[in-house]
């Protein structure tokens, strides 16, 4: 899936601004300039500037956390590939992703955007909505990465797609949330046309929609009146797109020049808009206009996109501790610098939707012709919401 009108990038700075209130800031714009203290001790990037951060998730060296201007150099490191089946039996398996723990086995996936991402575990499903915003003037979803990291192996997912024209579902592996980084691998799925899946790869942040390939389930079989198995089958030698088992493409880095994926990913399933107050070109793709685009009694309806489990087979494991992500930040007091500590405003509010392919949807998926706006605009309204000093960083952003 590709970057939306607004660039995801923009989302991931927009989202910041959200927990700024949980951090301290640093003394001038740009890398920490003023060394982060034990109570806000990792000095994370944002487009506004460096922040020192309570909080784990900005501890994290994913999220951009710089170890020069960080106490002790506190930032913790990636969490790589451990192989796992989730059956979402549980609803602790979907937290916020600002009330991560720094135990990256605590819960496989996170709300990317807390309280704009529309995600909920419901009756052992992993249950992604996308539901009509006033102020997009077009549907919200939601974005859902996992907390790990892979590189190689084997992805599967038992899926069941949204449906209606305009409506996307996406599951994937990706490098970074803006999609001017590292790799993606595709599938995605149109909910006017559920009989056929599309796949895609994209390379060192290269847009090339020439890649997409369709396949036409078997006779009386739908995307989203009943589940199939989608996997990923990833190596240095190819990729293999497989339904129920069934491979239906494989890709070599012969195939495509060497443009191949290589970079280490995350997995994101998403469900967005594309047929709403999108691109031309995104619109035409998704089979749009989305019913509710046009006719305001549609409006309450809710489109949903289920995961019955995710199953990941890591082609290298991580060994490593859990202990070794988790940082040590102390709890502020009144004796010991509570007027220096942020305090915890921000723990995750009700999932929401995400970016393009929540509002759109974050693990992005658009027309192979002009980029649409998966959900980031989405983010912005649902934070723009929340109070007006918010509305007005926000706005400092633009």
């Amino acid at each position: 899936m590709r970057a939306p009108s607004l660039s995801l990038a923009a989302v991931v700075a927009v989202a910041t601004v959200l927990v700024l209130a949980a951090m301290t800031p640093a003394a001038e714009a740009g890398l920490c300039s003023k060394a982060c203290d034990k109570w806000s001790p990792c000095c994370v990037p944002s487009a506004n500037g460096a922040f020192c951060a309570n909080q784990a998730w900005g501890c994290m060296e994913s999220e951009g956390c710089d170890k020069d201007s960080s106490y002790n150099k506190m930032c913790t490191p990636r969490p790589m590939c451990k192989s796992f089946r989730e059956d979402f039996n549980s609803p602790a398996s979907l937290i916020d992703k600002y009330n991560y723990t720094g135990d990256p086995d605590a819960a496989h996936f996170w709300r990317e955007f807390p309280g704009a991402d529309y995600a909920e575990v419901e009756n052992g499903n992993l249950v992604l909505s996308l539901k009509w915003n006033d102020k997009l003037g077009r549907g919200q979803g939601a974005t859902i990465p996992s907390v790990r990291w892979m590189q190689y192996g084997v992805v599967s997912a038992r899926i069941k797609t949204a449906s209606g024209a305009g409506v996307v579902s996406s599951f994937i592996t990706k490098t970074d949330i803006s999609d001017k980084i590292g790799d993606e691998i595709d599938w995605e799925f149109i909910g006017a046309n559920a009989t056929e899946v599309q796949t895609n790869s994209y390379w060192n942040g290269n847009i090339d929609y020439t890649r997409g390939k369709q396949y036409l389930l078997p006779a009386g079989q739908t995307t989203t009146n009943e589940y199939h198995v989608y996997t990923v089958d990833w190596s240095p030698e190819r990729i293999k797109w497989q339904v129920d088992g069934n491979t239906i493409r494989t890709m070599t880095p012969a195939d495509v020049k060497n443009e191949f994926p290589t970079a280490i990913a995350r997995v994101y399933f998403s469900v967005w808009d594309g047929g709403c107050n999108q691109p031309p070109g995104t619109t035409k793709w998704a089979l749009g206009p989305t019913e509710w685009c046009n006719d305001a009694s549609k409006r309450g309806d809710v489109k949903k996109m289920y995961i019955d489990w995710v199953e990941v087979k890591c082609a290298t494991e991580d060994s490593r501790d859990t202990k070794e992500f988790k940082p040590t930040i102390v709890p502020p007091t009144s004796a010991s610098g509570a007027n220096n500590a942020p305090k915890s405003t921000i723990k995750g509010t009700s999932s929401g939707t995400t970016t393009d392919e929540s509002a759109g949807g974050s693990s992005s998926s658009k027309n192979p012709k002009d980029g649409g706006d998966n959900g980031t605009t989405s983010v912005i309204a649902s934070i723009m919401a929340v109070s007006v000093p918010i509305v007005a960083a926000v706005a400092a952003l633009f």
